[in-house]
Formats: C-alpha cells, structure tokens, sequence
C-alpha cells in the first residue's frame, strides 16, 4: 500500500522476510471481515492506511535518534524504489476465500505471521470510539485502569482467535479514537485498586495480590493483557536456545508448557470461536505444536492428542466436572476432554506424560503431597455417588459427590470394580472461599491389580468434595451418607502410577 497515493496502489507481495511489516487483529464483526471474496471498501482500507502508518511512525519515534537516523538510511539504501509503502497483512485480503485447501493452508501459518510481524494492531469498533483522557505521566493509573477497562469490555477480548494474534505478538498496539496505545505503557507498571469488590471479569486478569499497604485496601501487580503473560515462557525459552545445551534447552522449554497450557485453557474456555474445535487448534498454536498434522485427525482425536503430547500436564485436567469424553476408547481415558470447555484448570500437582506410549502408565511428577489424597482399605461401590470420607489421622471429614453418574457405562463400572480399593483426590486449590461452597474438586480413582510397584490407579469420576460444616451450611442439615474411613498419610508422587492403558491410535507426538 503507498503511503500518499490517492487510489493507495494496494498490491499483494510474498513476504521475504527482509521487509518489516504490521499485522492487524480484528473481529470479522466489526467491518473488517469479507467471507464471500477478498475484498475491503476503500474507506476501509484508506482507514487502515492511517492506523499503520501511524503505528509505524510512533514505533519509530520510540527508538533512540541516532539509532533510528541510520535505520533510515539502511534502509534508503537497501529498498530505495519501496521507501514510500506500507507493508501489513490481514486475513481478508491475505487468506483465500476459495478453494477450500488453499484458505486451510494459509490459515495454518496464522502462528508465524504474527510472530514474525514487527507489529500487531488490534483494531475493534468500540475501542475506536473510546477517547482516553490524557496521560499526565508514566504512573497515571487512571490512564491505565481505564484503558484496561475497555479492552476487557471490547469484543477483541471474547474472540478465540484473537487470543492466539495477541499472544504471539512481539509489540502489540491499540488503535483508540485518535491515537495509538502500546500495550506495554498500559501494563509497565503496577496499579492499585481502592475497591474490594472486584467482579469476576477483573478478577481472571489479576495475577498475583502483594501485602496490603497502609495507602490503599488493596496493591494488586496487574498485568492484564494476555500476550504478555504467555509470551514470558516463550521468550524465557528463546533466551536460554542460546546456550548451545539443545537437550537442557529442549527440556526448559517444555516445562514452561504446563503453565502456558494452563493459562491457554482458562482463557479460551471464556472465548467464543466459530467452529466447533477451533479452540484446540488455537491451544496447539500458541503451544508451539504441528498444527497442521492435527488438524489431519478426527474432532474428537485432536485434544486428547495435544494432551498426550506435553510432557507434563496440570492434574486439575482430571477434575473437570464437565469434560466431555466422547470417543474416548477406554473407561481409564475417560478424563480426556475432546474439547475445550467445563471448569478452570490451576498448576497445582503435574502428571508426567513422557512414558505413556511405551508403558500406557503415567506418573505424577510433583505436587501430589500439596493435595489431599485419601486411601481407603475398601472398594467404595461404583454407584455410591455420595459418601462421607473421615481422615482419622489428620481429623479431616468430607462430604462426597461424585459427578457424570448418568454417563456411567457397563465397561466403566467393570474397569472401577476390578480394583482392589478406592483412592481419592482433593485439591483444595480449585474450591471456593465461600463458606456455602465447595471445598475442592477431584477424582474418585481405583487401585488397580499390579504385580508390581508403584501403585497402579485406574480414574474413575471427577467429584467434589465439601467440610461437613460447608455442607450443613449449604443444606440446612447433617449429612447423612455412608460413610468410610481411610489413611491420607505418607502418599507422595512417586509411589503411584495413573493407568492409561492404549493410546486411542498409532501416533508420533506433534513436538
């Protein structure tokens, strides 16, 4: 696109990685989308002309004068007939409406061109209209607050795909009525809240609540944006891939992928997408995964596999109250979601992958002693759904729900009656602070024939667990259930394996 042509001389170019370029981030929604041709208004495009080359000019003024006088005049010297363009891309113009397996292809490659953009701008309709006061200086927390405000309102941050072009920016910018907002002036420093009601919408956003401070009720570190968040591990990663050590930098950069999946999977779980299983190809995306191989397999095969693939993954997986197994081969596989939805995972206890394709067991690589883990000398029967639990040695009691009692096959109640005796899991991480709430969610599992050690656990159901004084609150009265007794002392990770029998195909792992 030329900078001052009056028809903006728009020409399509193949990317040879030497020119810089901005990529736009938009909701197809708003305007900027065209799902019969591609095509954009003028209007529209001598509207974008503006956003980029404003965008460009205010990245360069952000750049040292001497050091930017000579990129001009490296870059006069290496492109002197293109000085005067624009490069960008965005999915109207770029990605083929027809035929179908050129738009899949090019949809594919969605992960390096934000990547490699040397800009990203979200451009959103109601963003656009807002017009922020001005900025008194680096600390106006009202300036940032406000911004924040409205970008957790706008409809860029309830769409799936968006997720994936923000966090895979390297310098993410706003476009608001009348100026362009970088996303690290908004989220550099800390910003104080003098509320204590923080609804829901804030509270997804807060990452960490420091001591209280005598000046306000509350001194919460924000860092609100997303792209900021998942990006640390990637770059964490990108800076030790220096050290020449390709198997500590491989095993670094795994590690970071827990907690990359764990924050993907919260924040897509309350994002919208237009296809069913959009969801798991974005997750593969912003987990640095062979997309296009996954997008080869079946629906249902496509998040089991994502799954199977990380080295280490959050135990909460297992303790989702609404996973949705469908396809899932065997009953010890049925925590396996096919798709993203039900409850927020936390990085509590991890379970290791890495030997489930040559034993079909998995282990439990840290954090199992942080929960509350339960033995019980007896098989609790496979349709007892509630069920009162006493831990004599640390005096604990709970009142027992085991969930998804409706979904229960035949072939899942014989693989839970084979065990030998129950185990429960409990992590207190995931209940609520509410006294009418629940303590925790997790898992009803059952202690498998084995010959040998460690000891074999076959999952059974998710559940949710309350203290009897919750309980009573909750429903007015005492609990009255059967009740067993069991031992919760001396359970560490690595005298216990999670049974996971076959993997539902023949498969190489999409690292």
């Amino acid at each position: 696109m030329d900078l001052s042509a009056p028809d903006l001389d728009l020409r399509i170019g193949v990317n040879d990685g030497t020119r810089p370029y901005t990529a736009i981030s938009h909701v197809w929604s708003d305007g900027l989308g065209n799902p019969h041709c591609n095509e954009l208004s003028r209007c529209k495009l001598e509207s974008l002309r503006k956003i980029i080359r404003d965008s460009k000019e205010k990245r360069e003024m952000s750049i040292p004068s001497l050091e930017r006088f000579y990129a001009k005049i490296e870059d006069a010297m290496l492109f002197p007939k293109t000085r005067s363009r624009l490069y960008f891309w965005i999915d109207t113009l770029c990605i083929p409406t027809d035929p179908k397996h050129l738009r899949k292809k090019s949809m594919r490659h969605i992960t390096p061109i934000f990547q490699g953009a040397d800009q990203v701008v979200i451009v959103d309709a109601d963003l656009q209209q807002y017009k922020p006061k001005k900025q008194e200086s680096v600390w106006d927390i009202a300036f940032r607050e406000n911004i924040i405000a409205h970008m957790l309102a706008s409809k860029w941050s309830t769409r799936a795909w968006t997720l994936e072009e923000g966090a895979l920016a390297r310098n993410c910018q706003v476009q608001l009525e009348g100026d362009l907002v970088s996303l690290d002036q908004v989220t550099r420093a800390e910003v104080n809240w003098f509320s204590v009601q923080i609804s829901k919408i804030w509270k997804k956003w807060i990452t960490d609540v420091d001591q209280i401070k005598e000046s306000t009720l509350f001194h919460i570190s924000l860092n609100p944006m997303l792209a900021d968040m998942l990006n640390k591990p990637r770059k964490r990663a990108a800076r030790l891939g220096s050290s020449g050590d390709i198997a500590r930098d491989r095993r670094l950069f795994q590690e970071t992928r827990s907690s990359q999946f764990v924050t993907a999977w919260n924040e897509l779980l309350e994002r919208s997408a237009t296809r069913q299983g959009d969801r798991v190809l974005i997750m593969a995306n912003i987990l640095d995964f062979n997309v296009e191989q996954l997008s080869a397999l079946p629906r249902e095969h496509r998040l089991p596999l994502l799954i199977e693939s990380c080295h280490q993954i959050p135990i909460s997986l297992m303790f989702n109250t609404e996973c949705d197994s469908t396809g899932i081969a065997h009953s010890s596989r049925a925590w396996l979601p096919t798709d993203i939805r039900g409850d927020r995972m936390v990085s509590s206890a991890l379970i290791d992958m890495r030997g489930l394709k040559e034993t079909g067991r998995c282990k439990f690589s840290s954090g199992l002693e942080s929960l509350i883990c339960i033995k019980v000398d007896v098989l609790i029967p496979h349709g007892v759904m509630k069920f009162c639990i006493l831990d004599a040695e640390r005096r604990l009691g709970f009142v027992v729900e085991v969930l998804h009692g409706e979904s229960v096959t035949a072939e899942d109640e014989q693989y839970y009656s084979a065990g030998s005796s129950t185990f429960l899991i409990i992590d207190p991480a995931t209940g609520t602070s509410s006294l009418n709430g629940y303590t925790g969610r997790g898992a009803r599992l059952s202690i498998q024939p084995n010959q040998r050690e460690p000891v074999l656990l076959g999952f059974d159901r998710p559940l949710k667990a309350w203290s009897t004084e919750q309980w009573s609150y909750k429903t007015g009265h005492q609990p009255d259930f059967p009740t067993y007794e069991g031992l919760g002392r001396g359970i560490t990770s690595n005298i216990f394996e999670l049974d996971m029998r076959e993997c539902l195909h023949s498969f190489e792992r999409i690292i």
